[in-house]
């Protein structure tokens, strides 16, 4: 893995725009702060690949059963989770909808070794950039190599198969005034068009129940059959609507089980399942036990959110105050350095298979909102399109 230099391209700007990628930086306290790298890259060796790529495969079955355990073996209280959530996750796990996406983050030990920071199987974003935005780059300078991202293939084959299996009216609900999240959706939406679905974006405020049929609809009084929503569970269990979610009739996507992937305590699941498996970092829910260095992650935070810190001879608090909620010990473990950038892997799971990556980097020792998306190639020839084709086919047979 290296950290290359390249030139950047002169309207890239515009093109990110052009592809909805629309918060490429920011103005903070006046100075404009990139999210886009058009300036540089990582570059991998296909052996880097293979090994991450056939860590994501087994960590996304490894956190299926985590899940399952986690979910026979906490209550609700333990997890927190409102009354009666642990009882419905299960119950959503149990009828066998894979949901559609999920997005790791993952670090490459000193030896190569792919390490799992975490999972987001609810709500993960990075989609536009990672599927979209990257590859266009790719193509404009580097063609002849080959870059780890099937990502759109995959979603349009997703939704393909749900389509065959009659849910082809699907909505798209979000907040819709937040820029990330609009694009999100919309990129989505497009991807299931491309598979022969009819879709609609919503605002999710804009979801009612109709008191006759019991079923949700949308803003136009469109009765909703299967649902998108970029919202996280733990949040909707909450809303006044939270009751009706089994019995109005929906099928959502990320469906309600993907909560259980969401929460840090999997973490731990994880970790007493499968002791010393060298893609898991030790984790623990009671203490950090003879962790000498660990992170406190809260149960439900992001983008580093909240998160305690007890490493390098220090301890602190990272992005904001701390929570009440419980949390999640974890074993501290410093990212690689190149020059000061320290790179996380996003790494991405699409019906199931792994479909490639995205890479945020920072400053400093925690990866949160302040961090930086840097593209990236393989270093070997790009595949022939028939080739591609044939490879996610054999993926769909194994599935």
């Amino acid at each position: 893995m290296r950290r290359l230099a390249c030139e950047p391209r002169p309207n890239f700007r515009d093109i990110l725009d052009s592809e909805g990628m629309l918060w490429a930086s920011e103005t903070v306290d006046g100075h404009d702060v990139p999210y886009w790298t058009d300036s540089a890259y990582y570059s991998f060796s296909p052996a880097e690949i293979d090994r991450l790529e056939a860590a994501t495969d087994e960590l996304w079955g490894m956190c299926l059963s985590a899940a399952t355990w986690m979910l026979t073996t906490y209550d609700d209280r333990r997890l927190c989770l409102p009354e009666g959530s642990t009882r419905r996750l299960l119950a959503s796990l149990e009828e066998g909808d894979p949901g559609s996406h999920a997005r790791f983050d993952l670090c490459l030990a000193g030896d190569g070794t792919p390490k799992m920071l975490e999972i987001n199987g609810d709500t993960p974003t990075m989609l536009v950039e990672s599927a979209v935005s990257q590859w266009s780059w790719h193509e404009a300078n580097f063609p002849e190599l080959d870059q780890w991202n099937s990502i759109h293939e995959r979603l349009v084959g997703a939704w393909k198969k749900r389509v065959a299996a009659g849910q082809d009216d699907l909505h798209f609900a979000g907040l819709l005034h937040l820029v990330e999240e609009a694009s999100t959706l919309a990129y989505l939406a497009d991807t299931a068009d491309q598979a022969g679905a009819t879709t609609s974006l919503f605002d999710l405020s804009d979801v009612g129940l109709d008191v006759d049929s019991r079923r949700f609809v949308d803003g136009q009084s469109r009765p909703i059959d299967v649902c998108y929503a970029l919202y996280p569970w733990e949040d909707l269990l909450v809303e006044p609507f939270g009751a009706h979610i089994e019995t109005s009739g929906v099928r959502w996507i990320e469906p309600l089980w993907r909560s259980a992937l969401s929460t840090k305590a999997l973490l731990a699941a994880l970790w007493h399942l499968y002791p010393g498996h060298p893609n898991l970092l030790p984790a623990y829910l009671d203490s950090p036990r003879d962790l000498r260095e660990y992170v406190a992650k809260p149960f439900f935070g992001r983008e580093g959110a909240s998160i305690r810190v007890h490493a390098e001879g220090r301890d602190w608090t990272h992005g904001g105050q701390e929570h009440d909620e419980s949390f999640c010990y974890q074993q501290w473990w410093p990212l690689p350095d190149f020059d000061g950038n320290r790179p996380v892997i996003g790494a991405w799971v699409v019906d199931g298979h792994a479909a490639g990556m995205g890479i945020r980097e920072t400053d400093g020792p925690i990866t949160d909102g302040g961090a930086r998306f840097v593209p990236h190639v393989i270093e070997a020839p790009a595949p022939e399109e028939s080739t591609v084709q044939r490879w996610l086919a054999e993926d769909d047979v194994r599935l």
